[in-house]
């Protein structure tokens, strides 16, 4: 159907009547001025509205509609406020819609329209005059797409956008909220634009004009220009009279994604973020004039430093968080200023970028010359951020005009101003130990690097003779006239120790927990009227934690050690002996901090000891004999280099330990035939050692630069006893034997206690 300067199809209502305009397929176009291709004219005459009509129009997606510049798709001129008008399309529309007077919904599920939708007049060619009963309008919006807008007019006028692609937003579009009297000093409408469910689409700003608030849910929102101004009404209820963006639960927006530096984004008006995020990339600008209700995300992360926030009105954090790129290197972040009050709690969750940290104080949270109440902005659960060697944690300066909160390793008031405090950490040449005096904080890593050769070393070192063998071999007495291969044996042991350093750069001290078991073989290599030359191969298996405690934190090391030794005792018949043993064990360990959510990778380590030890024993009767004897125990543990989790560079010298010991045992002997002939031996004794190392110093090196050192208790005193029993069983002579021992350091609150027990088999 065609219509020049002539109505295509028009339908006069009646007062309480009903029409139903249904395209299923075809075309209609007009043309002409005022002219319309579906309508509805005034009742009786031109000025005589039908009231409570209701008016029904569905176009199918085989429809085609077309008007010129200065016609209608379709018009409602029947100017009544108790009208009832629907109109549903998935066809092909080009032109404009007017959707006259009274209540209205317009529902675009698919096709297209290229052209504009007036709630109440036109808003190009007519006034608001030309509607006196200017209703409430609704655009549902779920399919389909739309070159042109939605002009809501007078009333309380609602958009709804859902369900909709991210096509969509390849199309130019303006939703206008409208207003009943654009000559009104106050505006007495209230409209609602909602977006939910959508796939991500990108918006102009400037094209969502007039409307007082906007919901943002399940949908992201990528604005493509600089602003957004939201219309100011009393309706609102906001006392700054601005109107209102909500983001709620799913809904994202994201503003300057181009990420250029410059670029800015302005919200006129407020923003209440209930459950929703804001994002914003780049080193740009996000200007929110009004009041922010934070009880979702303002989000600055986006690997590159140097974004903000301004919020122009007050704060009130909703257990919100606030998320930033920070460069502790450089001393630069993210921010935001917030120019009104501040209420409520909010976190901080800070993402660590580029190089390892430096001391000193970065603002994040800038508050003008007032700061913000404590305990308003937090640290988020997942703890103190770390960069290199530093830990940061959160402060409340009042400092002139840059006031705030800052991340700083340590309390920036205890200087005149945060530029004082950086130029004495910042200085050249500042030394580590000035670093800790003026209370900075380091990552509890730290004392771990610092603490972790020494607990390799305690493992690697060599236990005495008597530890190791117990009472496997009669003194003096000939031991064998077999074959080469004399015995196989194992033993198992543990213990508990606490390390108090005698000096620590960090202060640490570790409780430790070890196992371990080792396996041998051993054999006689000389027999003879002066004694026995045994020999032996070993190989063994250890474990441990470490539990490094400091101010810095809590750590844990956890060693796992795989080596192969030998040994080689000379026991005379006169009651002298000598052993000597050596052992290469490599190590691999895993490290940890408590309060941290990230490690370095296994930290991969070798060690080696030498043993060599003497003593003399001296019969005292039925018995009994003690026995003077020394030991002098070295250990050396190289371990690899490694980049820590935080960007921590992390070399270690070489640690070694050279431990002297003296002591003396004293023992029981007892010996008998059972009641099968069987023979059995047993043992006890009693022994006491001095300790003294006269090497022990560790040294780990942090950001190539950074020493942390630590050295033992010089002397530690130590207790034990033990026993062991003998019994054969057909050809095979059994020897079962254990320890207990506990130990002390003198110069510091150093103790240990440990045990070992073995079973020996001999042929």
């Amino acid at each position: 159907m065609s219509a020049k300067d002539a109505l295509g199809v028009n339908y006069i209502p009646h007062p309480g009547g009903a029409a139903n305009f249904n395209i299923t397929g075809g075309t209609i176009e007009v043309e002409g001025t005022g002219n319309f291709g579906l309508g509805v004219t005034n009742y009786s005459t031109p000025t005589a509205s039908a009231d409570n009509y209701t008016t029904t129009v569905q176009i199918g997606v085989a429809a085609s509609l077309t008007a010129d510049a200065r016609s209608y798709v379709f018009a409602n001129n029947n100017d009544s406020a108790s009208n009832i008008l629907e109109i549903t399309t998935s066809g092909i529309i080009e032109g404009d819609i007017m959707l006259g007077g009274g209540g209205s919904t317009f529902n675009l599920t698919g096709g297209s329209i290229n052209g504009y939708i007036y709630g109440d007049f036109d808003t190009v060619y007519g006034t608001p005059l030309d509607t006196q009963n200017q209703g409430t309008d609704t655009l549902n919006w779920t399919a389909g797409t739309l070159s042109g807008g939605f002009f809501g007019g007078g009333g309380n006028d609602y958009a709804n956008l859902s369900t909709l692609p991210s096509e969509t937003g390849n199309y130019v579009f303006q939703l206008d909220g409208g207003e009943s009297d654009n000559d009104s000093e106050t505006n007495q409408d209230f409209d609602l634009l909602s977006l939910s469910n959508n796939e991500p689409l990108d918006i102009e700003g400037r094209y969502l004009t007039r409307w007082e608030r906007i919901i943002i849910e399940y949908s992201t929102v990528n604005f493509t220009d600089t602003l957004l101004t939201l219309d100011q009404s009393p309706l609102g209820g906001n006392f700054n009279d601005l109107g209102d963006l909500f983001v709620n639960t799913g809904g994202t927006i994201e503003t300057n994604k181009s990420g250029s530096s410059g670029t800015s984004f302005t919200l006129a008006g407020n923003l209440k973020l209930g459950g929703g995020a804001w994002r914003s990339y780049g080193q740009s600008l996000t200007i929110i004039s009004g009041n922010v209700g934070n009880g979702g995300s303002l989000n600055l992360a986006d690997g590159v430093v140097g974004g903000s926030f301004i919020i122009g009105g007050d704060y009130k954090g909703i257990s919100g968080i606030i998320v930033i790129d920070t460069d502790f290197g450089r001393l630069t972040s993210d921010s935001a200023r917030i120019n009104g009050q501040i209420t409520g709690t909010t976190e901080i969750n800070v993402i660590p970028y580029g190089n390892a940290g430096s001391p000193g104080a970065i603002p994040i949270i800038l508050t003008g010359a007032n700061p913000p109440p404590e305990g308003s902005f937090q640290l988020e659960e997942n703890g103190q951020p770390v960069s290199g060697i530093y830990q940061y944690d959160i402060y409340y300066i009042l400092d002139d005009k840059n006031s705030g909160v800052y991340l700083a390793s340590s309390d920036p008031s205890s200087m005149n101003s945060v530029a004082e405090y950086n130029s004495f950490l910042q200085r050249p040449g500042i030394r580590l130990a000035e670093l800790i005096d003026a209370g900075v904080a380091l990552q509890p890593y730290v004392p771990l690097y610092e603490a972790y050769q020494s607990v390799l070393l305690e493992m690697t070192r060599l236990p005495s003779l008597k530890t190791r063998s117990g009472g496997r071999y009669d003194g003096g007495a000939a031991l064998s006239s077999g074959p080469a291969l004399d015995a196989v044996w194992g033993r198992v042991g543990g213990g508990f120790d606490h390390f108090d350093p005698q000096s620590s750069t960090t202060g640490y001290d570790y409780d430790m927990s070890s196992f371990e078991m080792q396996a041998g073989l051993d054999g006689l290599f000389l027999d003879s009227a002066a004694g026995a030359l045994v020999g032996g191969f070993t190989a063994h298996y250890q474990t441990g934690e470490a539990k490094v405690h400091s101010r810095y934190g809590d750590s844990k090391i956890h060693p796992d050690g795989y080596g192969f030794g030998g040994t080689l005792t000379w026991f005379g018949t006169n009651g002298f002996y000598t052993d000597a043993q050596a052992a290469l064990t490599w190590y691999s360990s895993e490290l940890k901090a408590d309060d941290l959510p990230l490690s370095p990778d296994d930290s991969e380590a070798f060690g080696y000891a030498l043993s060599l030890e003497a003593g003399q024993a001296f019969g005292i009767g039925d018995g009994v004999s003690l026995t003077p004897q020394a030991q002098l125990s070295f250990a050396s543990v190289s371990v690899d280099s490694f980049t820590g989790a935080y960007s921590d560079d992390v070399d270690f010298d070489d640690g070694q330990s050279l431990l002297g010991r003296v002591g003396l045992s004293i023992e029981k002997e007892s010996a008998w035939t059972d009641i099968n002939g069987q023979a059995r031996a047993a043992n006890i004794y009693g022994l006491a050692n001095l300790y003294y190392e006269f090497l022990g110093e560790t040294t780990a090196t942090v950001a190539d630069v950074l020493d942390f050192s630590s050295e033992p208790d010089d002397f530690t005193g130590e207790i034990g006893f033990g026993g062991s029993i003998d019994w054969q069983a057909g050809k095979l002579q059994y020897s079962a034997f254990a320890e207990l021992t506990a130990s002390t350091g003198f110069s510091t609150g150093s103790y240990g206690y440990g045990g070992n027990v073995g079973l020996k088999v001999r042929w």
